[in-house]
């Protein structure tokens, strides 16, 4: 009688892990599911090969396929799917107004990229192409990067110091900058050992990503040498305020161009064309002011110093 109530038990924590819901009561059943398979593994992990005799079956996420492996390999995906889940629900809080839908979105975006970084370190996990580690270095920089532009709508609802904006805008920046430095190299991956990142997700899916955080790359850049303008106003250097908003102006115009090629292309559209017209303005405004007023010399903007970015 003992064993079967287990069994019914073990059997309905699989069933539920496997199909978790998409909201917080989902990541718990998964945790608790990858603690329950941790616990075991670590109990019965000294068998020869490591291999238990357990069959744990999961498709590929891009192909469709499927692979049967041991619990080293259902801890893998679960612990995947507790990174894509907790992106997933920080993503849902897209529209994220105040302060604590902020702290939550970022919460999961955090969970997120550690979920997926520790898949990436914990060698003894059986890993399949889909989950490589070139994909999953992608995905860790992607939620760090989403984590902190929550970081920076509550420092600009916060209204901080313009030079501090920058810099946290800054690493928003420098995230993406790395990712798109793991997507490229990924791309060009072609070793025995695992497959490219084009070839594990396909041509389509890369080009969307890449496209993704192009356009990320530029509207956040356009924002950051917006408020280094600022920054350079409270300082009372005119003419450098002037070059950080020509520069805004050029980056914003390239986020716009990259824009029009995205998927989602109605929505950037909007955030886009409020962006330009409020840049206009501020460059129109400043140039005024320093022709009557200040006369400062407006330095190039290959001149402009490197902004160093802050992870707060």
């Amino acid at each position: 009688m003992v064993i079967f109530m287990i069994g019914k038990y073990w059997n309905w924590k699989i069933y539920n892990a496997c199909r978790a819901p998409r909201d917080v009561t989902g990541c718990s059943i998964l945790k608790r599911y990858y603690c329950q398979i941790s616990s075991l593994f670590n109990r019965f992990g000294s068998f020869e090969n490591g291999n238990i005799g357990v069959q744990c079956v999961w498709a590929d996420i891009y192909s469709g396929q499927t692979t049967i492996g041991d619990l080293d390999f259902e801890l893998s995906c679960i612990l995947y799917n507790i990174g894509a889940l907790h992106g997933d629900l920080g993503a849902m809080a897209d529209g994220r107004q105040t302060q604590d839908e902020m702290k939550i979105s970022c919460t999961h975006f955090q969970c997120s990229a550690w979920a997926f970084q520790h898949l990436i370190e914990d060698r003894k996990l059986f890993r399949t192409s889909d989950i490589s580690n070139d994909v999953l270095q992608f995905f860790v920089q992607i939620m760090l990067a989403q984590a902190q532009e929550c970081i920076l709508e509550k420092s600009m609802l916060d209204n901080r110091k313009a030079a501090t904006v920058a810099k946290i805008t800054a690493q928003v920046v420098d995230y993406y900058r790395c990712a798109m430095t793991m997507l490229q190299q990924g791309a060009m991956n072609t070793s025995s050992a695992q497959s490219s990142i084009i070839e594990i997700v396909g041509g389509k899916l890369f080009k969307q990503w890449k496209k993704f955080v192009e356009f990320k790359l530029s509207y956040y850049d356009s924002i950051c040498s917006l408020y280094m303008g600022n920054a350079t106003e409270d300082q009372q250097q005119m003419g450098e305020r002037i070059a950080w908003y020509e520069l805004a102006s050029e980056k914003i115009q390239l986020a716009t161009t990259l824009a029009k090629q995205l998927d989602d292309n109605n929505h950037h559209g909007s955030v886009i064309n409020e962006a330009i017209s409020f840049v206009t303005d501020v460059i129109m405004n400043a140039k005024k002011e320093n022709d009557f007023i200040y006369h400062a010399k407006v330095p190039p903007i290959a001149g402009l110093p490197e902004i160093k970015g802050v992870s707060l």
